[in-house]
């Protein structure tokens, strides 16, 4: 009788590799935040818009499509965030059993050495769709590779430092787009200055939300380090700074009133709002099982707040 089923054993075990690498490559999508990566590919793009339409003055489709423009840009940005994300939890397992343990090596979707495969494996397509880009571009996205890379190990327990690192990074993909067709213009400088303001304010944000995972853990933040009150008015006086550089178009683009006023009418509407709202709903003295949904509330506002700047820049230049 036993011998009867013994044909089945190998399509069983096929079966059994088989939803067990299904498993890992879902972890590994989740793990590689596709959104977060998606967005980086937009605001590389944004970057190129920035660039070619404020020099040349032409529609963004016959300017650089017909000039052979490819998508390397956007598609190295999108691989080095994801290998970034992945590469980092991997390194904060600890934390993200208490922050985030809906994340897929908590919840046993994939391992912490098969995270680090992936990552390993992302920031080497990084690399290579770094090395077809033209220029300074070439160089920009390498440096970037390597330095998302570098921030989990040695800058995640700095305080501020590392907050401004991520800031600096997510708006060096503007710069990323620019450089690939063209020279950095004052619209691609304002981009990435009001950027790194946004990302700062909203990775000061984040530290208060994980500010117990990263306390058990033993790693140093805004957050652990000047409290959640301290940290809110910090968070507070970066949003003020990023709403005085959304000025800065009505003194470069003086010759375009109606580009002008829906940039800032969009970008204070759809950016500023909701990091007041943020820090208003953060600055609570409220238990964790009280606070943490207020938490995600906004940093789900921020990020939709995010993507209405990057459109208010694409108006810019409209």
């Amino acid at each position: 009788m036993h011998g009867e089923f013994t044909h089945l054993r190998p399509r069983l075990l096929s079966a059994a590799t088989v939803l067990s690498r299904w498993r890992v490559l879902r972890g590994v999508w989740q793990g590689s935040r596709p959104h977060n990566a998606a967005v980086a590919a937009v605001s590389t793009t944004l970057g190129t818009w920035l660039s070619y339409a404020s020099v040349r003055h032409e529609p963004f489709s016959v300017g650089v499509f017909d000039r052979g423009w490819h998508w390397g840009a956007p598609v190295c940005a999108l691989l080095a965030v994801a290998a970034a994300n992945l590469y980092n939890d991997a390194r904060d397992l600890a934390a993200d059993r208490v922050n985030a343990p809906h994340r897929p090596i908590p919840q046993g979707l994939l391992s912490v050495r098969q995270a680090m495969i992936a990552a390993a494996g992302s920031a080497v397509l990084a690399g290579v769709c770094a090395t077809q880009l033209q220029g300074n571009a070439r160089w920009l996205a390498l440096v970037a590779i390597v330095a998302g890379l570098a921030y989990s190990p040695m800058l995640k327990s700095t305080v501020l430092i590392g907050n401004a690192w991520v800031a600096g990074l997510s708006a060096a993909t503007i710069a990323l787009g620019a450089l690939e067709v063209g020279p950095m213009t004052p619209e691609v400088w304002m981009a990435v200055v009001s950027l790194t303001l946004f990302v700062l304010a909203r990775e000061i944000l984040k530290s208060m939300a994980d500010q117990v995972g990263d306390a058990q853990a033993h790693l140093t933040s805004v957050a652990t380090r000047l409290g959640v009150h301290g940290a809110s008015r910090l968070m507070l006086t970066v949003s003020v700074l990023c709403v005085l550089s959304l000025l800065a178009p009505l003194f470069v683009r003086r010759g375009h009133p109606y580009a002008v006023t829906s940039f800032v009418l969009v970008a204070v509407a759809g950016g500023v709002f909701p990091l007041a709202t943020a820090w208003y709903l953060s600055a609570r003295d409220l238990p964790r099982e009280q606070s943490a949904p207020r938490y995600q509330k906004a940093l789900r506002l921020t990020k939709a707040g995010g993507l209405a700047l990057l459109g208010a820049f694409g108006v810019l230049v409209a």
